[in-house]
């Protein structure tokens, strides 16, 4: 491993009393994707100090390009996410650009840019994330991997739910659901909605509850994040075919 990805993992950054950085057990998957994948164009959202970065460019074959796009790396990370990859002398590898995704994103697609491997880490708002994925998703191959950084946060856990249950994906490989830091919240309310799904199914499959169910009661509710795989911290969905929805498509998430 890199010195300097092995320093970083060894003494993780503490700012403003959270750990910038993702940790051993989330590179230790990240790398085993790229490796699986061999992308000759990877993507991320997102860099900060740069230790997925760094992760992504150490097992990148030959010839590969890294996109990265975080609007933040000079004013709010001192431009330390570059200089750990200038360091690690991965600076060639990289294809960086200091703005926002979502502008940054449609300009690389108008391009005919494509991707077999995207990771997405950068505001983590509903919005943000499902921008984000919207555009990586008109660049990436069938086949590729999307991969989702906080997965367990609320936003993320609903931008995923209504990916795996509209769009030709699904969960390729996950992280344990208790190797995050949910926090006792979290795992409070994942119980409580454990509980509520066994009787809201149950209700659904009497004819015509379905669609009122649905309707009135979010996924997390009716169990499909436990059905659909999506209990983790740290989900890497798969694309396995073009989107062929036809106009009217909706599944409720």
């Amino acid at each position: 491993m890199n010195p300097v990805l092995q320093h970083l993992l060894s003494n993780p950054i503490v700012r403003s009393g959270t750990c910038s950085g993702i940790s051993p057990q989330k590179v230790e998957l990240l790398m085993e994707l790229v490796t699986e994948l061999r992308p000759r164009q990877s993507l991320e959202v997102g860099l900060a100090y740069g230790t997925s970065a760094l992760a992504i460019c150490e097992v990148l074959p030959p010839g590969s390009c890294h996109i990265v796009i975080d609007p933040y790396q000079t004013n709010h990370w001192e431009g330390r996410g570059l200089q750990h990859l200038q360091q690690a002398g991965h600076a060639d590898r990289i294809e960086f650009y200091e703005d926002f995704s979502y502008r940054v994103l449609p300009q690389i697609e108008a391009k005919g840019v494509r991707v077999d491997f995207a990771f997405i880490d950068g505001r983590h708002t509903f919005d943000y994330v499902l921008v984000d994925f919207f555009h990586i998703d008109k660049m990436l191959n069938p086949g590729g991997v999307v991969l989702f950084d906080d997965a367990d946060w609320p936003s993320i856990r609903r931008v995923l739910r209504f990916i795996v249950m509209n769009l030709p994906y699904q969960v390729y490989k996950t992280l344990p659901a208790n190797s995050g830091q949910a926090s006792r919240r979290r795992q409070t309310y994942d119980i409580f909605a454990a509980l509520c799904s066994v009787g809201l199914n149950a209700i659904s499959q009497i004819p015509g509850f379905r669609e009122p169910i649905s309707r009135a009661f979010g996924g997390d509710l009716r169990g499909i994040d436990k059905r659909c795989g999506l209990m983790s911290p740290f989900i890497a969905l798969r694309k396995v075919d073009t989107d062929r929805r036809g106009l009217k498509h909706f599944e409720f998430f």
